[in-house]
């Protein structure tokens, strides 16, 4: 993993104390990533709603079809 100078903005190596562009005093940071989850329940839900949706818009399709036959 690369050390990220803060001033300069270059990759460095793992192991470096000083940044080979600017030479700032390197500073290792714990970094988080917050990754997208999504429980299966939400995952269901929305597709019941995408299916709804759907559904619906069919519905309205046909009415307003059959409207313009009669």
């Amino acid at each position: 993993m690369a050390l990220i100078c803060d001033w300069c903005g270059i990759d460095n190596p793992e192991k470096a104390t000083i940044c080979e562009g600017c030479g700032t005093e390197l500073k290792v940071k714990k970094s988080v990533e917050i990754k997208n989850v999504v429980t299966v329940s939400q995952n269901i839900d929305l597709r019941k709603k995408q299916i709804t949706i759907l559904l619906t818009s069919i519905s309205l399709i046909g009415l307003i079809i059959l409207f313009f036959n009669s």
